[in-house]
């Protein structure tokens, strides 16, 4: 989201700088051997119930979802050519509800198909996450103060959250169709921040791209401390140590959402006790 923020800043700034019957004789008609024919319209016909196992075959949510991205990267690209403040926030608008109507059509689909139980427990995950995107879209306009950007913060917080949310739906619906469906690879490398309502960095952790299965990690706690380390994936979630003699040591959870939690589970340095916990919202 903040990449996609920063080029429609830097455009931004850019921009205020700067479709009769014929006769025939009885002896022209050619005798066609019938046996020919009939193995023609064999082929014709297997070719055809071929070519229609095979537009089955496309028409499956893995490919659906694929068309949207196609969509999506469309609107990026546009997202280079905007020149106004408007049109920025259009373009961001026209992205969140890109991802919001493909939500609403997997949503409809999945309620028709799902059993009950299935569906109750899907709707109150579904319920819960529509409070949670509330919550974060407006923290994420918080820091424009009302001015003409908190429009484009807001819709790309929403568009990002809507998107994950597809993905997961899309795995249900998938179970519930008996279809195959492949989650996206989770990029758990990134910076995560606490920027407080603000457009800067109060707590952060960055977590770089793994080297033979281990994650370099740079955790700064505003106003406390700061210290490195490594990190091995382990159930879905990051082990920490440290790289020094405070011997600290924490656990790391990153959810669907890209927001992260450290949390300190062994430290020999009072600055950083046991059970301190960091929650870092927002991924950079």
């Amino acid at each position: 989201m903040k990449k996609r923020i920063l080029t429609l800043f830097v455009l931004l700034c850019i921009s205020l700088c700067g479709c009769g019957k014929e006769k025939f004789d009885v002896s022209d008609i050619e005798v066609i051997d019938d046996s020919s024919s009939k193995e023609t319209v064999s082929k014709d016909k297997v070719s055809e119930e071929k070519n229609s196992d095979d537009s089955k075959v496309e028409n499956t949510l893995m490919n659906e979802l694929a068309e949207v991205e196609k969509k999506q990267a469309k609107l990026d690209e546009e997202a280079h050519d905007c020149v106004t403040q408007l049109d920025m926030n259009m373009n961001a608008a026209d992205s969140a509800n890109l991802w919001d109507d493909e939500l609403n059509s997997l949503w409809s689909r999945f309620s028709e198909k799902a059993d009950a139980d299935t569906k109750e427990k899907v709707l109150a995950e579904q319920r819960q996450w529509i409070k949670d995107t509330e919550a974060a879209v407006k923290e994420a306009g918080i820091s424009a103060e009302g001015g003409s950007i908190q429009s484009l913060l807001e819709s790309c917080e929403r568009q990002e959250r809507t998107r994950k949310r597809c993905y997961i739906l899309a795995g249900y619906l998938a179970e519930v169709l008996g279809e195959d469906f492949e989650q996206p690879p989770r990029e758990l490398f990134g910076e995560y921040v606490d920027t407080q309502g603000t457009m800067e960095a109060y707590n952060s952790m960055k977590v770089n791209k793994p080297s033979d299965g281990k994650y370099k990690v740079e955790i700064a706690i505003y106003r406390l401390t700061s210290f490195e380390g490594t990190a091995t994936e382990s159930n879905g979630e990051l082990d920490f140590v440290a790289d020094d003699e405070r011997n600290i040591k924490g656990k790391i959870v990153i959810d669907d959402n890209d927001s992260a939690t450290f949390t300190v589970t062994e430290s020999d340095w009072d600055l950083s006790p046991v059970g301190v916990s960091v929650e870092l919202p927002e991924k950079w």
